[in-house]
């Protein structure tokens, strides 16, 4: 990112400038950046997200967006593009749902891991999902001047999806790929920490909770997997899913490329 410092209150934020593509070139630096949500984002770190960014895309669903606005700065465009059309616990991030989640699987961690790979198949093979994913490439080819953000909550479920939908699409290798959405785990400790925290404290005799938190709130390989294989079992490749599942065509795709991409 052009200044490591801009966002330096924000968990879970990257620019995706600098990684590498298959063909030699590397993401332009100061273009892509993923996040979690920006309603924590505070002054003076909001004044200058307008100096860096002229379009956010709000990934989190309406509930999510009345229980936590973001206040932007004048002059960045907002958009808003939900990846799911319901509430979703374990991935929509509300109070209530949180709740929910954490009390269906406090003494099942393995079953709280099953339940996120479900939810990131959820991502690739819904109708509703495919379409949005297929409006934010889209967004991504229109013109900006500056940045493109996105984000949802934690920054490593739908924002991830979209980033790793975005890295693909402009050839970034899958290993890569995972290494950059498992950048989010670490990210996310000191968050996953306190929630482990008070679990403990709730719950004292709850002994295998802590692990179901870190299912439920971290960001696991066999997750990000489980979208690829989605994907694989669906489509057969990746570049199917692009031009079935997403609507995009080769044109479309090199014209990504062309904006984003850098041989220098």
């Amino acid at each position: 990112m052009a200044d490591e410092n801009l966002f330096s209150n924000m968990r879970n934020i990257r620019d995706l400038g600098g990684m590498k593509t298959a063909d030699g070139r590397s993401i332009l630096v100061g273009r892509l950046i993923r996040s979690n949500s920006l309603s924590e984002l505070s002054e003076p770190f909001r004044t200058n997200l307008l100096r860096h960014v002229d379009t956010v895309v709000d990934l989190r669903s309406p509930m999510e967006i009345r229980e936590r606005p973001q206040y932007l700065t004048e002059g960045v465009n907002t958009v808003s593009l939900p990846l799911i059309e319901e509430n979703v616990p374990g991935i929509s991030r509300l109070r209530f749902s949180d709740k929910i989640v954490i009390y269906s699987y406090l003494f099942r961690p393995e079953a709280a891991k099953n339940y996120m790979k479900r939810m990131y198949e959820m991502l690739i093979e819904r109708e509703f999902s495919r379409r949005q994913m297929e409006k934010f490439v889209r967004l991504l080819l229109e013109p900006h001047e500056k940045a493109v953000l996105w984000h949802c909550s934690a920054g490593k479920d739908r924002a991830g999806i979209a980033a790793m939908i975005t890295e693909a699409l402009l050839g970034v290798s899958k290993e890569m790929i995972i290494e950059d959405y498992l950048r989010s785990a670490e990210n996310l400790k000191p968050d996953i920490e306190n929630k482990k925290n008070q679990v403990r404290e709730k719950f004292p005799y709850a002994k295998n909770a802590p692990r179901a938190i870190e299912y439920l709130f971290g960001a696991e390989k066999e997750y990000i997997l489980s979208a690829y294989e989605k994907i694989e079992r669906g489509y057969g490749s990746f570049e199917n899913f692009v031009s079935v599942g997403l609507h995009l065509g080769a044109e479309e795709i090199e014209a990504l490329r062309e904006r984003y991409l850098t041989r220098i």
